[in-house]
């Protein structure tokens, strides 16, 4: 388990910390695939003595066109749930987004929320993930 310490202050009187984990298992009949499981939790603190709207962004992997059933992406449990999200622009990402995900949440003065978020991208055991985890870098 990591933390992501100290919490990142993102505007005057908010602070919110975001801690990622990562799994690697062997599943499928046979053991034919390999299990990469994420799990996301971020915390949000409000500082202020009025009532905050947050909105969090996270983006899930999306399994390339070209890939066929070699790899899956499954979104598990998420709390609160999150919705679909889509840039208005090109400007705001770049290209473009796939996989964007967001939360909007209401927090009550000086009060607290914990998001947390799952998923699975499952490949065949004959293939390898390449570039691995580029925050570790």
């Amino acid at each position: 388990t990591s933390r992501a310490w100290p919490p990142k202050k993102t505007t005057r009187g908010s602070w919110t910390s975001r801690n990622a984990r990562f799994e690697e298992s062997s599943a499928g009949l046979m053991r034919g695939s390999l299990d990469l499981s994420h799990s996301i939790e971020v915390e949000l603190q409000s500082q202020l003595d009025l009532p905050a709207q947050v909105e969090v962004r996270e983006r899930i992997p999306v399994a390339a066109p070209n890939t066929g059933d070699d790899v899956e992406v499954s979104e598990g449990q998420v709390r609160p749930p999150w919705e679909t999200w889509e840039p208005g622009s090109p400007r705001e990402t770049g290209d473009g987004l796939e996989g964007g995900r967001r939360w909007r949440v209401d927090l009550e003065p000086r009060g607290k929320a914990t998001l947390r978020a799952a998923y699975v991208v499952r490949i065949a055991a004959k293939n390898e993930l390449l570039g691995g985890n580029r925050r570790e870098r």
